[in-house]
């Protein structure tokens, strides 16, 4: 009550000065206009906050459901595996992926949880949404805990969800300002902390994790550019081990019930809600008959007989940030992802393989890498290009360290912007390019990590961030496999000249091409490039 008192004292003592303004100033004076707009925002923002010491109700994972479909499977799927072993199938294909989620969500009897960062108001994310909402209409307790930087505009469809007796939403690190994000500056440190985690878990039986958010260009449905990307699908201990995370983060302080943050400004839930199912049911009938959804079709058919021959069964390690990482002021203490991720790492004897979209390894990077060469270990690093690169300011942070990296000893590779994804002529999207999005290492030829973890210091020390450490060799070799034979024709190698310049090698068969500048880049962009590199913010990015 206190703080609501002075900031209305703020505000009353502001509109007592501009009463004392000279009328021709402040009646004709657009500067003093604006300056007043500017300051009752400052004042309005400063009392607008989200109140994270709030406590809510808590609910947890529904533990039995061995007798559900799904229990069923993972039943006969388990049988005779090892207590430590848990049942993986790499997802690299975006159909796939898509319809694979679509199909746990269709099958569920108890309990759908997902958490993401991105869910898009698009084809994949609409399919989705109808596809948890007739489960809710089942009886499935759906919970959903999203990171609010996206969610600008989507409070009366959140609201309208949350309005179903069986969906709960949660916000990850809300904003205050539902519509002028802007206004939270005040909260910078705050909010600046965001929640990457990526999981999909269904009865408590079968989950889906790794680098792929909500929207058609993680799923091979976007037009123009698509990503290349990688989850697995998981079945036995491992489940358990996910959804005991996700009750931790959805019980924990950053996650706030959307009902607390969004205000429903008079509109009928109900008939929104009812509005929704219609437009997603039009949107589903639609898709189904496209390209699409008839390679949605296939793909779920050719799993589905062959199910007891796709998992492979490996000891793991479920590595994951705890919750108040999110939280300013207890994130210093809070477990680290890092530590975990350092640990494999540093078990490397051979060869080291990493794939990361955003690449900003800081000196202290450059000192692990140099490290690791100094214990004979042969390190590649695989990233995007400017061209394929669709954060620019990353790249920016990267490029300064591309000298250094190749210095140490490691070998340097840059991803295409014109690479395809494999589906592309069945999906009939012509000349839709793909970049990487694949999050991954592969430690010599026995441990193989898949998750939400870029390298760089966002990862690291501002989102919270999920993975699994598989330690299998089929799995191992199966990633250097296809690492190699994708290699001269998705990327560019990056190398020292003898003038000790930056050079990329494009080679196709037993040709290959030089460049001396980014690949694909115009002088101009390669300009603005210099300029954002001056920026000192490499420790957000």
């Amino acid at each position: 009550m206190n703080r609501i008192n002075s900031c209305n004292s703020l505000i009353w003592n502001w509109r007592n000065v501009k009463n004392d303004l000279p009328k021709y100033t402040y009646f004709f004076s657009v500067g003093a206009k604006i300056l007043q707009l500017f300051g009752i925002g400052i004042l309005v923002s400063a009392c607008s906050t989200v109140d994270l010491e709030q406590s809510y109700p808590e609910s947890h994972v529904i533990q039995n459901t061995q007798q559900t479909s799904l229990g069923q499977l993972a039943k006969r799927l388990s049988a005779n595996k090892k207590a430590d072993q848990s049942g993986f199938y790499a997802l690299t294909e975006g159909v796939e992926a898509f319809a694979l989620r679509l199909a746990m969500a269709e099958t569920a009897e108890k309990s759908i949880d997902l958490q993401y960062y991105l869910i898009k108001n698009d084809l994949s994310g609409q399919m989705l949404i109808h596809s948890l909402l007739q489960a809710a209409d089942r009886g499935v307790r759906v919970r959903i805990l999203l990171d609010d930087i996206f969610t600008q505009g989507y409070d009366a469809g959140m609201l309208a969800l949350e309005s179903h007796p069986n969906i709960q939403i949660r916000l990850f690190n809300p904003f205050a300002n539902r519509k002028f994000r802007g206004l939270d500056f005040h909260r910078v440190a705050q909010v600046n902390r965001r929640l990457h985690n990526k999981s999909f878990t269904v009865d408590n039986q079968f989950t889906i994790i790794g680098g792929r958010n909500i929207a058609t260009e993680y799923f091979a449905a976007h037009e123009s550019m698509n990503f290349h990307d990688l989850d697995v699908l998981s079945v036995g201990p491992l489940v358990s081990e996910v959804s005991a995370m996700f009750d931790q983060y959805w019980n924990s302080r950053p996650a706030v019930p959307v009902t607390a943050v969004a205000s429903n400004k008079g509109q009928d839930l109900a008939l929104e809600l009812q509005r929704m199912h219609e437009r997603l049911a039009q949107t589903w009938q639609g898709a189904k008959n496209s390209d699409y959804g008839l390679a949605v079709l296939e793909d779920l058919e050719r799993f589905s007989l062959h199910i007891n021959q796709q998992f492979f069964w490996a000891p793991y390690t479920l590595v994951y940030d705890a919750p108040e990482k999110g939280l300013k002021s207890e994130a210093k203490n809070a477990t680290n992802i890092v530590s975990a991720l350092g640990e494999a790492i540093s078990q490397a004897e051979h060869s080291l393989v990493i794939i990361s979209p955003y690449f900003v390894p800081l000196k202290d990077g450059i000192r692990r890498l140099q490290a690791l060469h100094d214990r004979g270990v042969a390190v590649t690093v695989i990233t995007n290009s400017f061209k394929a690169n669709n954060h620019s300011i990353v790249h920016a942070g990267y490029a300064p360290y591309r000298k250094r990296i190749i210095q140490t000893g490691a070998k340097l590779y840059e991803a295409k912007a014109d690479t395809q994804v494999n589906d592309a002529e069945r999906l009939k999207i012509g000349d839709s390019g793909a970049t990487l999005h694949t999050k991954m290492f592969v430690v010599d030829n026995k441990a193989v990590f898949v998750g939400s973890f870029n390298f760089d210091p966002r990862s690291a020390n501002l989102n919270t961030e999920l993975g699994v450490i598989i330690y299998a060799e089929n799995a191992a070799d199966a990633a250097l496999k296809s690492i190699r034979e994708s290699l001269n024709d998705s990327t560019y190698e990056v190398v020292l000249s003898e003038d000790n310049k930056l050079q990329w090698l494009e080679r196709s068969g037993n040709q290959m091409k030089e460049f001396s500048k980014e690949p694909g880049s115009s002088a101009w962009e390669r300009f603005k490039l210099n300029i954002l590199g001056l920026l000192p913010i490499r420790s957000q990015l």
